[in-house]
């Protein structure tokens, strides 16, 4: 019964993938084993190709999987690392990344554009050249650049360029096993609404696994809840989990919900943030939501699907892999009131665009927010505290608009330009200004901005001369990370990623260099490779400059590692030779190195 419910949903609710009507070759000499696949949660995004495992090793061949042309040659510190794309004749495009290094035709092609002014990073374009590639030439070797540990990561794409699954082409691995439902989550979904009678997000474990069905305890809920599932499907002979390709949740014969990861458009990756969500205390994005949240469909859903609300009876989780290997779970469900909380959550603060849960029995409803003195009517900003060098507010932004809020001193603005949230929300705007510390704070580390902003912070008083002060994201763990930032006049400027807490420090410290030494990193070329770090803000890898008995060479960067590789073609090491290396911290503090035999 459940097979047949997939045949009919694929037959009448998706088109056929496009441009997979040809026959690939496997891309690579390392193993027809995975470590990733299509559609998984990635930090920011959906992932948008496979990884082949390349057992911890690199420099296995990587071939062209198809004929065609060379598209455009790439070299990033992080993301893609050094990356191949091909376009191919019926005008697709496959992509190879996190490559050691390209064949010797492409590295010569990406060494001409680098040597013009020694920059390790490029983006070469080259289909104007017409450069043919028949199936099975060697394109490249494995490695680790961008992102580690050693894997290639491998895509196909349409002729808009927009990724699709390589699994859905004739690239197979060998697989029997079914996926794994490990546990559900039930979400409140307005202010109202209870799981067993919490007001948080619930995680409910299995009860009892028989066969491929996982059986879980009645769940009480009360008012509009939605469903997440954590489940993860396997292959033969490897350990890494992947993703599920398709997930339905369907109550009787009807179906609530159903994905299948087929493709998606770049501009839809970031959707992964309302697909893909933490449990309570969490950052794993672990939990798959079964349902469409702020109205927006994710790349992956059945649009003509209806979310469903939660009523009594008893609903199933259906989970598929590639090879049709099925596991199915069981989930009473009933709307009751009065159920005892089992929450073991106490004061945790959980935040959603419209309420903040405080603990069980104290919801704060962001909706109609009329608690403070209002300051800004636009934004309904309310000012929640007002103290001498401490501003706290809290106001109203349209998901679709450019807002700017600025606390009652004028000390601190933010400004976020169009289109930087999903839906409407409510953000806090506070800062704590002591002699030696500054403290700000921007909305909560739970909700998702979409884009950069804008942070401009006064210092006055707190300005220096001498230490220029720039701002650092308090991470989760308590790390500071820098965040891009630059002092006009007295006021601090600042363009972070993420909503959180803030901290404003001055680094004086550069960074250190040490461990020179002679390396074979690509086993054809012998060159120098040192060490670097950095106690605060992290090293600027676009500074360095290094240089071997006064010629001038490429720095390549492992920012994973911190370490730099002399680059040079041709370049042959010398027991008299005189090395020369500076770089920058991202705070603009410099570091040399001088090494000579007479030293």
């Amino acid at each position: 019964m459940y097979k047949l419910l997939f045949l009919i949903l694929l037959i009448v609710v998706f088109k056929p993938v496009s441009a997979q009507d040809s026959t690939y070759i496997w891309p690579t000499n390392a193993g027809q084993f995975l470590s990733s696949t299509f559609g998984e949660t990635r930090s920011t995004h959906f992932h948008a190709g496979i990884d082949i495992k390349t057992w911890g090793r690199e420099g296995y061949e990587v071939y062209a999987t198809k004929a065609g042309i060379l598209s455009s040659l790439l070299i990033t510190n992080k993301g893609y690392g050094k990356a191949i794309y091909l376009k191919h004749d019926d005008g697709t495009y496959t992509v190879y990344a996190h490559l050691q290094r390209f064949n010797e035709q492409f590295q010569s092609l990406a060494d001409s554009i680098r040597l013009q002014d020694y920059s390790y990073t490029m983006n070469g374009f080259f289909e104007h050249d017409s450069i043919r590639i028949s199936q099975g030439d060697i394109i490249g070797y494995t490695g680790s650049t961008g992102i580690g540990p050693p894997h290639l990561h491998y895509e196909i794409r349409d002729i808009n360029n927009e990724p699709i699954n390589p699994l859905r082409s004739n690239l197979l691995i060998e697989d029997d096993i079914s996926p794994t439902i490990k546990s559900i989550m039930v979400e409140p979904r307005n202010i109202d609404s209870r799981v067993s009678g919490s007001a948080y997000p619930i995680v409910v474990n299995p009860s009892f696994v028989r066969n491929d069905t996982t059986f879980f305890d009645t769940v009480f809920v009360s008012g509009n809840v939605g469903l997440a599932v954590n489940v993860f499907d396997q292959a033969n002979s490897v350990n890494n989990k992947y993703a599920a390709y398709e997930l339905a949740l369907k109550k009787k014969e009807t179906i609530l919900f159903y994905e299948r990861l087929d493709q998606f458009d770049f501009e839809q990756a970031q959707l992964m943030f309302l697909d893909r969500i933490p449990a309570p205390e969490s950052t794993t994005r672990s939990f798959q939501r079964l349902y469409t949240a702020n109205g927006i469909n994710h790349p992956f859903a059945c649009k003509r699907m209806h979310t469903p609300q939660l009523l009594d009876g008893t609903y199933h989780i259906i989970a598929k892999d590639y090879y049709g290997n099925t596991s199915i779970s069981a989930i009473p469900v009933i709307q009751k009131l009065d159920v005892v909380n089992t929450s073991s959550l106490i004061n945790y603060r959980y935040w959603t665009n419209d309420w903040i849960s405080i603990n069980d029995s104290t919801n704060i409803n962001l909706r109609n927010f009329d608690d403070g003195i209002l300051w800004n009517e636009k934004y309904n900003q309310r000012i929640l505290s007002l103290k001498h060098n401490s501003n706290e507010t809290l106001s109203r932004l349209a998901g679709s608009e450019s807002s700017t809020i600025i606390t009652p001193d004028y000390r601190l603005r933010t400004q976020f330009p169009r289109n930087s949230f999903y839906d409407s929300l409510s953000v806090i705007q506070s800062y704590t200004a002591l002699k030696d510390t500054i403290l700000i704070t921007i909305g909560n580390s739970q909700l998702i901005v979409k884009k950069d902003f804008l942070i401009q912070f006064y210092l006055g008083n707190n300005s220096s001369n001498t230490n220029q002060p720039n701002l650092y994201n308090i991470g989760e763990d308590g790390d500071f990370n820098y965040v891009d930032s630059w002092v006009t006049g007295r006021t601090l400027n600042a363009l972070p990623e993420n909503l959180g807490e803030f901290i404003v420090l001055s680094d004086t410290i550069p960074p250190s260099i040490s461990n020179l030494r002679l390396i074979n990193p690509y086993e054809i070329m012998r060159t120098y490779s040192l060490q670097t770090s950095d106690n605060l803000s992290g090293i600027d890898f676009k500074s360095a400059f290094f240089s071997v008995n006064g010629k001038r060479g490429i720095a390549e960067y492992d920012y994973e590692n911190d370490t730099f590789i002399f680059y040079l073609p041709g370049f042959k090491p010398d027991e008299a030779d005189s090395v020369y290396f500076e770089v920058k911290d991202k705070a603009g503090n410099m570091a040399f190195m001088h090494f000579s035999p007479e030293n």
